[in-house]
């Protein structure tokens, strides 16, 4: 432990040191590398998200700022877990408590890349913009391509379009991943009312074949089998499948009076998580699926589901406070084949913000479960303090209370019962700090927190719910420093556990060193760097293909020091990138794994281009 905090110390003492470079690194870049806005003076783009409509952000440009970070997997505030394949099923590293104290279904296993109605972007703006980005990697069978346009259809109505796709086959048998995501949002204004709707349609549809994992790890090291698809697999017809559709409407009343508004949500969402296997009667079935392996002609899950959300908020605001109470039913059907189960959550919740004079304020949540979700509640607060120009103190406490998920309670496996369980409610308390030093790019954040009836899956993949309280504690610390042509950039995660029954990693750290000059007469932007990722687990994560779930190896994962080499280029606003995934495999020539008997690509040269168009 002393260790771990001793790297983070080396990393405080370098920031304080080089705060006499503060000048030089926001003044002293060239012209050409500072940022500016993309477009021309008469041109004006923001957007923003419904999760909170008053926080209007510009279009500007990003420079490359993790431009060459094409996996969500790999970006650090979403560092997940895989098994190995661009789009495979994921689980994070940070450990997080649950959002919402409503009915979760439990599979979250492809949440990195979905879309979600919250994080959806609407725009303001008085010209088309398109944002394009597609990436290659050995041929056409294994690529990445997004695109963005929205444009204004009339003075109150702005349409957006956003589609995302990973296709991989990848370079072992049997892991091929296909994960889509289409949404499309209407943004229409009446201004003689004082009202705002926003229509908004997101189709999420992932598909996955999984191996099981390599069979042997005998052939590594031998150059015959440097061809991936000769090592032998355990799984060979099996095929998972999530699919979600979602549609809403949004109504926002921004002036009832004159200092209340009011909003309405209404949101329909239906799909199903399934999963197939045809072929279940082999020595490697029986390793896989240990007690899901209910029938040896096949394995198969299956869970349907439909979700009806109404919410309904009503505000205040005033120059000082801003007071919001309102009610939120969630209807929730699911249907395994087998029988049908109808959830009627009820939640009535308000919000608090106070301004504390000029350098504070205070913003304040409770939710009360009232329905099928009664004795369920959430209460949080955070505490903002401004003590100097640049520099925001932040305090938080969280305590809450929710049911376990639908996939811990309950599985059918070809319609077999593989376990039942009646779990007490989970009880969560958390006190955090965070520190933001903008002058200098840097972020400090500490987290405290308890469990009391927390649940992990075991060694055989079933749920079980402790019977201790699991504490722990989070240190995070992440800054980047910039001087003329030198760019370096840290993120580091600290977490320990009392009792580690999630086998989450208890370092992870991704570290960002770069070069970045203007060539060819200052035209084209040029920017070369190495990223290093470092992950520490004492224990290893095994997976369940038929229901998606994350569960306690039996093996430690031995360390790997995994990093990328990568060049960047841009002029005007069009972006090429050019990396080299798994740099130290070209060295080290080792498979490495985060999950046990997945193994990671061995190195590959994956290409990128991103234009961004206007008109």
């Amino acid at each position: 432990m002393r260790n771990k905090f001793a790297l983070i110390s080396s990393f405080l003492i370098a920031t304080c040191f080089l705060q006499d470079l503060k000048a030089q690194v926001y003044s002293g870049m060239p012209d050409s590398i500072q940022r500016k806005p993309v477009v021309k003076a008469n041109t004006d783009i923001s957007y923003f998200r419904l999760s909170d409509r008053n926080r209007k952000l510009e279009v500007t440009d990003t420079l490359f700022d993790d431009f060459e970070k094409y996996n969500p997997a790999r970006a650090f505030n979403n560092g997940s877990l895989t098994l190995g394949n661009l789009g495979s099923a994921s689980m994070p590293i940070r450990y997080s408590p649950r959002e919402s104290i409503t009915t979760d279904a439990g599979f979250h296993q492809y949440d990195i890349y979905k879309m979600n109605l919250d994080e959806f972007r609407f725009y303001n703006l008085n010209r088309p913009f398109n944002d394009l980005f597609f990436s290659p990697l050995a041929g056409q069978r294994n690529f990445l391509v997004k695109g963005h346009f929205t444009r204004d259809f009339d003075k109150e109505v702005n349409v957006s379009l956003d589609y995302k796709r990973f296709n991989q086959e990848g370079f072992y048998n049997n892991q091929k991943t296909k994960s889509t995501g289409f949404g499309i949002g209407i943004y229409k204004k009446f201004p003689e009312k004082n009202r705002s709707m926003f229509i908004c349609f997101l189709a999420n549809n992932h598909n996955e074949e999984i191996n099981g994992g390599v069979s042997t790890k005998e052939f590594f090291g031998n150059d015959i089998y440097r061809l991936r698809t000769a090592i032998p697999v355990r799984l060979d017809g099996d095929t998972t499948r999530h699919q979600n559709f979602s549609y809403s409407i949004d109504n926002f009343f921004d002036k009832i009076g004159e200092k209340y508004r009011g909003h309405h949500r209404l949101q329909i969402e239906n799909g199903y998580y399934r999963y197939g296997d045809h072929d279940s009667d082999s020595a490697d079935d029986q390793f896989v699926y240990q007690d899901y392996l209910t029938d040896t002609r096949g394995v198969r899950f299956y869970l349907g589901f439909t979700r009806i959300r109404n919410v309904f908020d009503f505000s205040f605001r005033s120059k000082s406070v801003d007071v919001k109470l309102g009610l939120l039913h969630n209807y929730q059907k699911y249907d395994n084949n087998i029988s049908s189960r109808s959830i009627h959550d009820l939640v009535a919740f308000g919000n608090i913000g106070l301004k504390l004079k000029e350098i504070s304020s205070f913003n304040g949540h409770a939710a009360l479960g009232l329905g099928s979700n009664v004795g369920n509640f959430k209460l949080e607060g955070e505490l903002v303090i401004n003590p100097a120009s640049q520099l925001k103190l932040t305090g938080n406490i969280l305590a809450q209370r929710y049911d376990p998920t639908i996939l811990q309670e309950e599985v059918y496996i070809t319609n077999q019962l593989v376990y039942s369980n009646d779990f007490g409610k989970i009880n969560e308390f958390v006190l955090g700090a965070k520190l933001d030093w903008q002058i200098m790019n840097t972020h400090i954040e500490f987290n405290s927190g308890i469990i009391e009836n927390a649940i992990a899956f075991d060694q055989t993949a079933l749920p079980y719910q402790s019977s201790d309280n699991i504490e722990y504690i989070q240190l995070i610390f992440s800054h980047k420093l910039k001087w003329k042509i030198l760019g370096l950039e840290n993120s580091i995660m600290i977490q320990e556990f009392s009792d580690n029954i999630f086998n989450l990693p208890g370092i992870y750290s991704v570290h960002k060193g770069y070069v970045q000059f203007p060539i060819f007469k200052k035209r084209l932007l040029t920017q070369l760097g190495l990223v290093f990722y470092n992950i520490q687990m004492n224990e290893g994560l095994r997976f369940m293909p038929a229901t998606g779930i994350f569960y306690q190896g039996d093996e430690a994962i031995e360390y790997f020091p995994y990093s990328e080499f990568f060049g960047n280029f841009k002029i005007d606003q069009f972006r090429l990138f050019f990396k080299i995934d798994n740099f130290s495999d070209l060295l080290l020539r080792k498979e490495h794994y985060q999950i046990i008997d997945y193994p990671q690509f061995d190195y590959k040269i994956r290409f990128g281009v991103r234009w961004q168009i206007f008109d």
